[in-house]
């Protein structure tokens, strides 16, 4: 085949700088006979050594070995996802994972892990801290209610039984009752059931018949409707299997334990128990199922054939012997258990099961002490034929028996009992050598003690007793001695419990800790009710200190309330003997007897405190207040005369000056001022009564220069002076006046609350409200946990406003009776009855001396309560006998009212509270 050969084209020369494929991304090659142009070309093109035209661009080389061919999937925007990328791996065809790559990644693991130690003690106190945060705004359940769980420790068992049971409560859905009509052939065949024929025979007798045929078509009827009741229903239509419908209804056997039992579990359960005493026929417990099993099933003659046979192979086993014993007759068991003790004579079980069939009491003696000859060391044998025979018998058995098992202390102890002190001393000595580690026979040793009245003896048998255990090894705590303590006392054994704790109450305690502990001890048996044992563990905290005051108090205050007057003043009487340097306990005594209506005895206890503390100006006080009570003026006013000249106090002349004012003499009330100011200076209530004085004289200016002269010898350390001052320039309206002395004081005395509530006061006196606002601001910030002032900024905020500050006030002040009552209050205005009941009564809990608290609560109580309560808040205020609150000093301060009792300064208070304070809006 010819094939034409091509025709050369010619285009003439190429032009300068020519490459030939250049354009398309080819290579330029050099020959020798263009150096030039190729070196122009490389010089224009500038590719490094081992370049790839068009790799760069995801191009292949032109000799097919390019490193980057490969599935380089679409990496296109439409294949890119927010959240996982591309489908694929950018880096699918990388190159491979070599050892430089590996070292690479160990060495830098390896510096991940240094940093991670280095950051680790920062990050788990980070996550510490976040998660008490955590608990601590959301704490679990068992941190909710430990409180409550703490509580229940106080509950009584009286308390425990009281508690109703909770039933049950769960929703049950009502099964509706079906109601299908009766067909009318059924209605039928029971109406021709009841019907009867009557016909006359030859014999002329009447006889009368029942259509028997329609009788048991009735029945068959019947019989269908309860087949139709408990079929299944399928479309509709009611289908019985005739065949199966015996085998497929659960049969149900009555069991003999009150359940029912499925006839396979029965099946299953006996061949179970039959393979178990064939393959171990030795095995007692297998016979006994066997027959319980039979048992259960009704079938008591089979249930008595296994244990037959079980008897058989099992002759040594109790437990059969007393298992068929219980399944015969009294006759037959007495028959069965006469065999068993001759086969297992050292069986106790089978001697007291013996015992107790019969119901002859000489018959059951009879036969325990048989069973002594075979099981001598059978506690329960010992102790069964005991109650049986009589006292004088009962000593002899239980002399045989702690000889035959020394160590049950009960029956050391039972002998003991029946015993003479002398002998019963002589058994416990016995005791205490056979059982050398039990504590109760050295407790009961003090207990036949305490029966003839040798306190010391007791306490001698228990100091021994723990001697003497400690050297046996015995390690009692201190806890399980005064647990034996307060069960001595339930027991109504005193004197036992005193020398328990008397000698066991300071017991594993550190020298520095023992009064508190001992008087953690005393409050604790207090909330118990062992009274006995608190006023012990007190008794012997004070005979280890006896000069600690607080001790003597605690004691004096636990008899007030827990004991009689006669303890309370023997307390009182050795408190005074062993504290002849407090003068407070003279006081506490002399007030007790006054309190108890023994005038002459109170004044002799003060008088004898007078001569003990000639110096202390509280003896004199207290025996003129006395005097004044009783309207003795002029005695009061010879022991305070007397008490000037010895006692360097300027209180004895502040209450000369009162009871001249009280008898309404101003002049010598001045007089006697102008003269105790000679002498006291420093004492800023002087100058308070005199400018008082001089304010109901209307000398105001007197007054003003008297303030101004006190404050010179005590502005930097009496409020109360500046506030008098205050007080003055405000009833005359110089409020400008006012303000600036209010201003010079908080300079003086700064971060004072009472200056900055007079402050707040003073700017609404002015109605300058904003002012006021302004004040209290300030004062919040410099007072922040100070009560009366946030109490007072809920009742200036605005009424919309009142319970978010209110929420503040607790924050700052969780416990304070200002807030509380503020709280109060403002749930009354709200007619929020039980929450205002509950706020009143818990600040009269916190602070009971707080007047104001009580005032409230009776006005509360007196317009919504019921006349019980308002009579209890009345008899508990004067119990509580408060001094402190506003409202109750501005009554109580007043000359005319000085006299006036608790409950009489309540009832002025609640009458006052309308207009006062605006609490019924």
């Amino acid at each position: 085949m010819n094939i034409p050969k091509p025709q050369k084209t010619n285009f003439g020369p190429a032009p300068a700088g020519y490459i030939p494929g250049l354009g398309r991304g080819a290579v330029g090659f050099i020959t020798r006979s263009d150096i030039g142009p190729s070196r122009l070309g490389e010089a224009a093109t500038g590719a490094p050594a081992g370049y790839v035209a068009g790799a760069g661009r995801g191009a292949g080389g032109l000799d097919g070995d390019n490193p980057f061919d490969g599935d380089r999937g679409d990496y296109s925007e439409v294949r890119y996802d927010p959240w996982s990328g591309y489908e694929g791996s950018l880096f699918s065809n990388a190159a491979e994972y070599d050892e430089e790559d590996r070292e690479a990644d160990d060495t830098y693991e390896q510096v991940e892990k240094f940093m991670d130690m280095r950051r680790k003690v920062r990050r788990e106190t980070r996550l510490k801290k976040e998660l008490e945060k955590i608990r601590a705004e959301k704490p679990p359940i068992s941190e909710q209610f430990a409180d409550v769980k703490r509580e229940l420790a106080k509950m009584t068992p009286e308390e425990w039984m009281s508690i109703p049971e909770i039933g049950d409560y769960r929703l049950k859905k009502a099964k509706r009752e079906k109601y299908v009509p009766v067909p009318d052939r059924v209605i039928e065949a029971g109406r021709r059931e009841m019907e009867t024929t009557t016909s006359i025979e030859a014999s002329g007798t009447e006889t009368s018949t029942k259509n028997l045929s329609e009788f048991g078509e009735a029945t068959r009827a019947v019989m269908g409707l309860k087949l139709d009741k408990i079929s299944d229903s399928v479309k509709g239509q009611s289908t019985v299997d005739q065949k199966g419908y015996l085998t497929d209804l659960n049969s149900v056997i009555p069991g003999g334990l009150g359940t029912d039992v499925d006839v396979g579990d029965m099946k299953k359960a006996r061949l179970l128990l039959k393979s178990v005493i064939e393959t171990n026929p030795k095995h007692a417990p297998g016979w006994i199922a066997a027959a319980r099993l039979e048992e259960l099933d009704g079938k008591l003659n089979a249930a008595r054939t296994i244990l037959a046979q079980g008897l058989e192979h099992c002759p040594d086993s109790e437990d059969i012997w007393l298992e068929a014993a219980r399944l015969e007759p009294l006759d037959k068991a007495k028959a069965v258990l006469a065999k068993a003790v001759t086969t297992v004579p050292h069986s106790p079980k089978i001697w007291l099961a013996a015992a107790n069939k019969e119901t002859d009491k000489a018959t059951k003696i009879k036969i325990l002490r048989r069973a002594l000859e075979y099981v001598s060391t059978s506690e329960r044998v010992w102790k069964a034929l005991i109650e049986l025979e009589s006292e004088d018998d009962a000593r002899a058995l239980l002399y045989r028996a702690v000889e035959c098992i020394p160590d049950k202390v009960d029956m050391w102890l039972a002998l003991a009992k029946l015993e003479t002190y002398e002998n019963a001393r002589v058994v416990l000595n016995r005791a205490r050598e056979a059982v050398p580690t039990d504590h109760t026979i050295w407790i009961h040793a003090a207990k036949l003690e305490e029966t003839q009245g040798n306190q010391e003896n007791a306490e001698l048998v228990i100091r021994r007793a723990v001697k003497v255990l400690t050297k046996n090894g015995v390690q009692m705590k201190r806890d399980d001695w005064l647990r034996e303590a307060e069960v001595a006392e339930k027991n109504q054994n005193i004197m036992t419990c005193n020398a328990i704790v008397k000698a066991c109450a300071d017991i594993g305690i550190d020298e520095d800790e023992r009064d508190k502990t001992w008087l953690e001890d005393a409050v604790h048996f207090t909330e118990k009710k062992s009274f006995e044992t608190a006023r012990a563990i007190l008794k012997h905290a004070i005979s280890v200190y006896p000069k600690k005051h607080n001790l003597w108090i605690k004691l004096i205050e636990f008899e007030k309330q827990h004991g009689t007057k006669e303890r309370v003043v023997e307390t009182l009487k050795n408190a005074v003997a062993e504290c002849k340097d407090e003068d407070i306990f003279w006081l506490m005594y002399a007030k007790y007897e006054w309190q108890k209506g023994d005038i002459d005895r109170a004044r002799e206890i003060l008088k004898e405190a007078a001569e003990a503390h000639p110096t202390k100006d509280t003896v004199y006080l207290a025996a003129s207040k006395l005097e004044r009570e009783l309207g003795n003026y002029d005695k009061a006013k010879e022991i305070l005369e007397k008490a000037s000249d010895v006692c360097k106090s300027g209180k004895i002349w502040m209450q000369r000056v009162q009871i001249e004012r009280e008898l309404k003499r101003d002049d010598k009330a001045l007089e006697l001022c102008e003269k105790a100011l000679k002498l006291y200076p420093t004492f800023p209530k002087l100058w308070m009564i005199m400018g008082q004085l001089f304010i109901q004289k209307k000398e105001h200016d007197k007054a003003r220069s008297i303030f101004e002269k006190g404050l010179e010898y005590n502005g930097k350390t009496s409020p109360q002076l500046w506030v008098c001052a205050i007080h003055l320039e405000q009833q005359l309206g110089n409020f400008a006046k006012a303000r600036s002395i209010c201003e010079k004081a908080k300079i003086r005395i700064p971060k004072n609350s009472e200056l900055w509530y007079t402050s707040v006061k003073l700017e609404v006196a002015a109605r300058n409200m904003q002012g006021a606002t302004y004040m209290l601001s300030r004062g919040l910030q410099e007072c922040a946990n100070n009560g009366e002032l946030w109490a007072l900024a809920i009742e200036l905020e605005p009424k919309a406003q009142r319970k978010a500050k209110s929420l503040d006030a607790i924050k700052h002040c969780d416990n304070d009776p200002y807030v509380i009552v503020a709280v109060a209050k403002l749930f009354w205005k709200e007619r929020k009855l039980e929450k205002a009941r509950k706020w009143f009564e818990r600040a009269i809990a916190i602070n009971p001396d707080y007047g104001d608290g009580w005032i409230y609560h009776y006005r509360f109580e007196r317009e919504f309560g019921v006349p019980l309560l308002v009579q209890d808040i009345v008899k508990k205020c004067v119990e509580a006998d408060p001094h402190h609150g506003r409202l109750w000093i501005s009554i109580s301060k007043k000359v005319e009212n000085w006299r006036l009792k608790p409950d009489q300064i309540l009832k002025i208070g609640a009458d006052m509270i309308d207009q006062e304070f605006n609490v019924i809006e």
